[in-house]
């Protein structure tokens, strides 16, 4: 059978024609992706293919388990289609969070994964083409079919899972498609498909109607100045640590060909993805903040991004190569010491209670980190630490006694402006959990919440605005600097006593 895409559209035609809003949904997707190959794009044919193809498991004849991803998938495997479309076709649009639903996850675990970037692509298709062939918001067609479907339903229960997978995965492509100079449908803009030509915005949040084209716009997005210079840096922390762009890509299951492109500029990597790629280095906080800042507005995450933390399974490497140009740090703390002031002692006993891997290297790492408070040009450095953070700790008491003294000497050294808020009630102030503000010589401010597994970071001006007032507010309700010094002082004197 030829599997072009003149056959997959013959396919769906036969299958779905005259069957109403289903073969409405079907036309509209297949045509949004046909449009963007007349731009002249490389947009590979199997993406294409299951564009027509995406919800074929939905015919009566085809129906099996009930689960059209699968149901589709398994057809068009026996018709000995190519493996790509297959692969789009089972897990298109968050249909693994469905076949968890289900309990089909084996059923669906039969096919390989796709490919990330046409799986994005695909997604951002569907998701942008209501039941009835009309263009819609991610955001419209998830409420959608949230309220089509009972609480207690298989697809409510997936979506309501998938929902944030499914927004970025979307913002992912269109973020792709814009920076190759696409004319596609938005994420957050509706849209109408017109014979003869291919998208009209019809209400836009953030695009704009050229001629009769919508074109998604991202303010503030990566110039290819921004995309060469982390490109370069990420090149140098690779070269730091002697390794080859094909190890990187083995390590990672990328192409080296894509490690390539990202280095040199010619790829806008995603922040998910450049996150991840940092987490394989190993750079420290600071770095890791200053270059995730640089991509976060080309990834359509309108401004806040979660990547998750790199654990255990970093690779923990010391990069030297790349100095972070960090010019100042907020950090108000609640309940640990911040890494910039722990003792090596301190941090080894908080990474063996919580299990953080390799202690040894973890500690030279923090150590190594800790030398941008001594450097030529060292950021200014203003912590606001609950009482709390020094009250309870990891490890015998001899651990608090040396890190309290190790405090006392960073002090002295006027290279941190750190207050203390006490203990108590009648707090006019109140945070929910500890949070940094980095501002660097030429890149956007980024606020960063830390947890346990993962990082919340915020882009937004508004964002970064919040935290820097409520770090403010602190700071006031805060002992001043002298008054720190002595309750300090005067918490290592019971402990010693």
């Amino acid at each position: 059978m030829n599997w072009s895409t003149p056959r997959a559209r013959g396919i769906a035609r036969e299958l779905f024609e005259g069957s109403g809003d289903r073969w409405a949904h079907v036309r509209s997707v297949g045509r949004a992706a046909d449009d963007l190959a007349a731009q002249g794009l490389d947009i590979p044919e199997d993406v294409i293919s299951a564009a027509w193809l995406h919800d074929i498991g939905y015919a009566t004849r085809l129906a099996d388990k009930g689960f059209h991803p699968i149901d589709g998938a398994r057809w068009l495997a026996a018709q000995g289609a190519p493996m790509g479309i297959v692969a789009l076709v089972a897990y298109h649009s968050g249909a693994r969070f469905e076949a968890e639903e289900r309990h089909l996850t084996d059923e669906l675990a039969v096919f390989p994964q796709p490919d990330e970037e046409m799986l994005d692509l695909l997604t951002l298709l569907d998701m942008t083409v209501g039941p009835t062939g009309s263009g819609v918001t991610v955001g419209t067609r998830l409420e959608e079919i949230l309220l089509r479907y009972p609480g207690e339903h298989p697809v409510h229960q997936a979506v309501a899972r998938s929902h944030a997978y499914l927004v970025s995965s979307a913002n992912r492509a269109a973020a792709r498609l814009h920076r190759s100079g696409a004319r596609a449908p938005s994420p957050t803009s509706s849209w109408t498909a017109r014979p003869g030509s291919l998208w009209q915005t019809t209400r836009s949040s953030r695009g704009w109607v050229a001629g009769s084209h919508a074109c998604v716009h991202y303010a503030g997005r990566m110039t290819d100045a921004d995309r060469a210079i982390l490109g370069a840096e990420l090149r140098r922390i690779r070269e730091d640590l002697d390794l080859t762009g094909m190890a990187v890509g083995e390590s990672l299951g990328w192409s080296q060909s894509k490690i390539s492109r990202m280095e040199t500029g010619r790829f806008g990597a995603s922040a998910s993805e450049v996150a991840r790629l940092l987490d394989h280095y190993g750079v420290n906080e600071e770095l890791r903040a200053e270059l995730l800042s640089r991509v976060a507005r080309t990834d359509g995450l309108e401004g806040a991004w979660t990547v998750r933390s790199g654990g255990a399974g970093r690779r923990q490497g010391q990069v030297s190569a790349v100095e972070s140009r960090l010019t100042s740090l907020l950090q108000y703390s609640a309940l640990v010491v911040p890494g910039l002031l722990q003792s090596p002692n301190y941090t080894r006993a908080a990474a063996r209670a919580g299990s953080f891997g390799d202690t040894e290297d973890l500690v030279a790492r923090r150590v190594a980190r800790q030398r941008i408070l001594t450097g030529a040009s060292p950021p200014k450095y203003s912590v606001v630490l609950d009482e709390r953070a020094v009250t309870r700790w990891p490890g015998p008491m001899e651990v608090m006694v040396q890190q309290l003294g190790h405090i006392l000497e960073t002090l002295s050294s006027h290279r941190v402006n750190l207050r203390m808020l006490g203990p108590g009630g009648g707090a006019k102030t109140f945070a929910l959990g500890s949070f940094l503000v980095y501002d660097f010589v030429d890149g956007p401010p980024i606020a960063m919440c830390e947890a346990q597994t993962a990082d919340l970071y915020l882009s937004a001006e508004s964002d970064v605005t919040a935290y820097r007032r409520l770090f403010k507010a602190l700071q006031k309700e805060a002992l001043d600097v002298d008054a720190t010094r002595a309750r300090l002082e005067q918490l290592r004197d019971q402990l010693i006593s």
